[in-house]
């Protein structure tokens, strides 16, 4: 990506009667219109309303984000929404046009989505410069300064300006950084324990840039440990946050889920294959954080035995 890019000044035509402005990129889209979008925003201290629809391009764009999240349905599960999954995975496609529309040339798009990992930096990092330089984003939820009702622009994303055409050129810059940088290990953010409060695992392998600490406050008393006047602050480490949120609860029923997860034993475990089993932060010898998580229950053996085989 060697252009320079530069943003042209910015052209506006009204709209003719029957026509809608595209909400992506701007340009004017004749009817009849099969969708069509309100915006809301305030101007001199009224609600004001603009209608905007997609063209065939920008309609494009979001056929295609159907299409990707088909074959990549896990990226979908971890948004939750179908709708909001559509709209992320669109306005990430809309950065790359945008690009496309200022001479910028980008990896093909089977190689930007070629496995879950790139669909969900895909989205990281387009999604809100994407979503920025949308056409709509000049009318909701403010009315920018330069923006006319009943107007559009004469060529596709037009209406970019340099600051949000360089915040497009910074976006695919750290997406293809992200590409090929590597997992590490990445310790709980240092205002907790230094280890997963319920496995007590002291780091997640995972790009620099990942979120993978979840902040909770637990009972130490219902991880087997002794009632404290205060939950206890720290983190938990994606199995368990996990394993916490099927269980509804940071309890004895979380944490058999996580130990049986990292054990590999598929069936549930006896009140009694419960004995001695206790969380991270709970355990009163205030164990060091560990390379592999449940270390600090010690060899695990022969519960793995007992619960494999009923013993």
């Amino acid at each position: 990506m060697t252009e320079q890019l530069e943003a042209l000044p910015l052209v506006t035509v009204a709209l003719e009667v029957g026509r809608l402005a595209c909400l992506a990129c701007g340009v004017g889209v004749p009817g009849p219109h099969d969708v069509v979008t309100s915006f809301h925003s305030t101007e001199r201290l009224r609600l004001v309303s603009e209608r905007m629809t997609r063209c065939l391009a920008c309609a494009a764009n979001e056929t295609t984000a159907e299409a990707i999240l088909a074959e990549h349905p896990a990226v979908e599960r971890s948004i939750g929404g179908h709708s909001v999954a559509v709209y992320r995975v669109a306005s990430a496609l809309d950065a790359l046009a945008a690009l496309h529309s200022h001479g910028v040339r980008t990896l093909p798009l089977s190689m930007l989505t070629e496995d879950d990992r790139a669909v969900k930096m895909l989205i990281a990092l387009l999604l809100p410069v994407g979503a920025a330089a949308r056409w709509s984003s000049r009318f909701a939820p403010v009315l920018a300064k330069d923006a006319t009702r009943g107007t559009a622009v004469l060529r596709p994303w037009g209406h970019l300006d340099a600051p949000v055409v360089q915040a497009l050129r910074d976006g695919y810059a750290a997406l293809l950084r992200a590409r090929v940088t590597r997992p590490r290990p990445i310790p709980p953010p240092a205002d907790g324990p230094r280890g997963c409060l319920l496995c007590g695992v002291a780091t997640v392998r995972a790009m620099p840039s990942a979120d993978v600490w979840t902040p909770v406050k637990v009972n130490v008393a219902a991880l087997g440990g002794q009632p404290r006047p205060e939950p206890l602050p720290g983190y938990l480490c994606p199995p368990c946050s996990h394993a916490a949120d099927e269980a509804g609860g940071i309890g004895p029923t979380a944490m058999e889920r996580s130990l049986l997860d990292h054990l590999g034993v598929g069936r549930s475990l006896a009140a009694t294959d419960l004995v001695g089993v206790i969380g991270w932060c709970a355990d009163p010898k205030h164990p060091e954080p560990s390379q592999t998580p449940w270390e600090h229950l010690g060899d695990q053996t022969a519960l793995v035995e007992a619960i494999r085989y009923g013993g």
